[in-house]
């Protein structure tokens, strides 16, 4: 019976630092900070690829010959632009999903660094005004049309092939979810030409979400602290004592090692003194964390 009520009292005292762990501002921002960490890592993912599609496709004769082609065999043309609506729905959702996630970050920040958030966010729009423009672009490519390519070739110094991907701006201004970028599309001309737009922009918006990441983090760090004691609280009610979770990589390596040695017919060790274990029949105990149910050390 003993044995039982000390089972339940652990179950019952992991659910307890469960709630209250999920419940802990310190646990709840950092939950934020990674989440969007992750999408902007994604994000970064489609921005570097369509930036070196765009430069293929403008400076390789053969795409650039295939994408102008409007007679006969355009197969390779077409498979291009499909890449070229693959790549631009990507980096469009992808840059969306990080301005939007990024907001409640906002709320992490001291007062102070609130007002800074909003004067750099400013400052980026200033410098950068094809930055409503791109976010925009994903709700037209969603939910209106496919992008409207345009797909020009010149010759450029030594008669080299040149090509230039753009989109047309006509087509853009048929749809009326444009808002404050209309007059962007507008001022563009009759084309706005791509490229030139993506790597300026994913710097200048890669540089601000990471300013706002690390700051949330700094300005987070003592409710993170205390979170982090909970964590090392759970870590103790998983293990049964046995570690608090701050040497759990040194712990597993152990615990392989000890398996090595069972599989060489070697000797195992007990992790805190080195000494041979008494009982090798059973691996339970090779890294001396007793076997629980549920998740291992966050």
């Amino acid at each position: 019976m003993g044995k039982s009520t000390d089972a339940g009292s652990s179950r019952d005292d992991l659910e307890a630092v469960d709630k209250e762990l999920w419940r802990h501002p310190g646990a709840r921002a950092v939950r934020r900070i990674k989440n969007v960490r992750r999408v902007y890592d994604v994000w970064q993912g489609f921005a570097q690829p369509m930036d070196q599609l765009l430069a293929s496709c403008e400076t390789d004769e053969e795409a650039i010959v295939a994408l102008t082609r409007n007679v006969g065999d355009r197969t390779a043309g077409e498979q291009l632009t499909r890449l070229l609506d693959q790549s631009l729905l990507a980096y469009v959702a992808g840059l969306v999903a990080v301005v939007d996630q990024s907001r409640p970050i906002v709320d992490l920040l001291s007062p102070a660094n609130q007002k800074a958030a909003a004067t750099r966010g400013a400052a980026l729009l200033a410098a950068h005004p094809e930055a409503v423009f791109l976010a925009k672009l994903r709700n037209y490519v969603l939910h209106y049309l496919a992008a409207p390519w345009q797909f020009a070739a010149t010759f450029g110094e030594g008669q080299a092939l040149r090509g230039e991907i753009s989109l047309e701006s006509e087509q853009l201004l048929e749809y009326d979810g444009w808002s404050t970028a209309k007059s962007y599309i507008r001022s563009a001309g009759p084309s706005i030409h791509i490229r030139p737009l993506i790597r300026p922009h994913f710097l200048a918006t890669a540089e601000h979400t990471n300013w706002l990441l690390n700051t949330a983090w700094n300005d987070c760090a003592s409710e993170i602290e205390q979170a982090n004691l909970l964590i090392m609280k759970r870590n103790l009610i998983l293990t049964g004592g046995a570690t608090d979770g701050h040497d759990w990589e040194a712990r597993v390596a152990h615990m392989h090692e000890n398996t090595r040695r069972k599989d060489a017919g070697e000797p195992q060790t007990d992790f805190n003194t080195g000494l041979p274990l008494q009982n090798e029949s059973s691996l339970r105990g090779a890294g001396n964390v007793p076997h629980t149910r549920g998740s291992g050390p966050s």
